[in-house]
């Protein structure tokens, strides 16, 4: 009877310790705010709330600086030099042409919705 113990505990993966609370996860630092002093990692383990997400996401996109500004000039003025920049490795200054297709999309029927009437909404 031993034996099948022995084999049970065996058969078991350790359990793994978590780090205290006020270790950074990453370089293993004393952290007690919400970013690490010493690597920068985010500290907070929770996930954010839809609006967070939204709120980040219009801000990366949206930004005046941001790539989508210069995406979508490039896109009606130049669409081949568009094109060219993304095949010769020039990426970074640009929105990745699928996230680009995504979030046109997601405009595309974020405008039809709200210009459509309620009426039309009964063929």
């Amino acid at each position: 009877m031993d034996s099948a113990a022995d084999a049970t505990r065996e058969a078991q993966p350790p359990a793994r310790a978590d780090p205290p609370p006020d270790t950074c996860r990453n370089c293993g630092a004393h952290a007690t705010g919400h970013f690490c002093p010493n690597c920068g990692q985010e500290t907070r383990v929770a996930l954010p709330t839809f609006m967070a997400f939204m709120r980040e996401a219009a801000g990366r996109y949206v930004a005046m600086d941001g790539r989508m500004w210069r995406t979508l000039a490039a896109l009606v003025a130049r669409p081949g030099y568009l094109t060219r920049e993304y095949l010769n490795g020039r990426r970074k200054r640009y929105i990745r042409p699928a996230r680009l297709f995504l979030v046109l999309y997601l405009l595309l029927f974020a405008i039809i919705g709200l210009l459509q009437s309620p009426g039309d909404l009964s063929d």
